[in-house]
């Protein structure tokens, strides 16, 4: 990743060129655009979030009590999981789009090997129904710091900003040092964000010709 992300930007320098991979993440919501524009002279201390809708639903269903292959089947009839979902439930989708983020927002050199990676597939759903009658929800949690960068199902108090990404939602926390900490998360089941996110980027590039 670090070195076709490296070699794209310096590419980009070399030719006077813009380069902009919004959509890459989480579709419609700006998690790039936030952290890389809106933050400008703040540092980033902390990245979390919930960057898989898919993995997102599967968790719900299983705290309703469905076993993770029926949810994943729904999720196939519904068109939102793929043929092979095992990128999204082993959690490298999640962590492939931390490794985006970090690389992008802390201008680092990241790699998927330097990823602590655990995915939903260990979970039963005896566990994810426990944490919902304890008043609290599962979700597969990406988190990065100076420190440790790590993706894994993590139980969540019903307090936490991330347990009310919800369903089809994902969502961003980012922890600075002069912003304070700042929340978002967006609907997202159709694939018409993710579009309007390649057009921004289509914009943003136009208006810098």
């Amino acid at each position: 990743m670090p070195a076709v992300f490296g070699h794209l930007k310096a590419l980009a320098r070399k030719n006077n060129a813009g380069l902009r991979y919004i959509a890459t993440v989480c579709g419609g919501l700006p998690v790039l655009n936030l952290g890389d524009r809106g933050l400008v002279a703040g540092e980033i201390k902390e990245i979390r979030g919930v960057f898989n809708s898919t993995s997102n639903f599967i968790l719900e269903q299983m705290s309703q009590g469905r076993s993770m292959a029926e949810a994943l089947t729904t999720a196939q009839e519904l068109g939102i999981a793929e043929a092979d979902p095992s990128l999204v439930i082993c959690g490298w989708d999640t962590a492939a789009k931390l490794c985006i983020i970090f690389n992008c927002l802390k201008n680092g050199s990241t790699t998927l090997a330097d990823i602590d990676v655990t995915g939903i597939d260990i979970l039963s759903p005896a566990i994810v129904q426990k944490a919902r009658s304890d008043g609290e929800v599962v979700r597969l949690v990406a988190s990065a710091s100076d420190d440790a960068l790590k993706v894994a199902p993590t139980v969540l108090k019903n307090s936490d900003f991330l347990a009310t990404v919800t369903g089809w939602e994902k969502g961003v926390q980012l922890q600075t040092d002069i912003y304070g900490t700042i929340s978002a998360k967006l609907w997202e089941r159709e694939p018409i964000p993710t579009a309007a996110s390649i057009i921004r980027d289509i914009v943003t590039l136009s208006a810098q010709v």
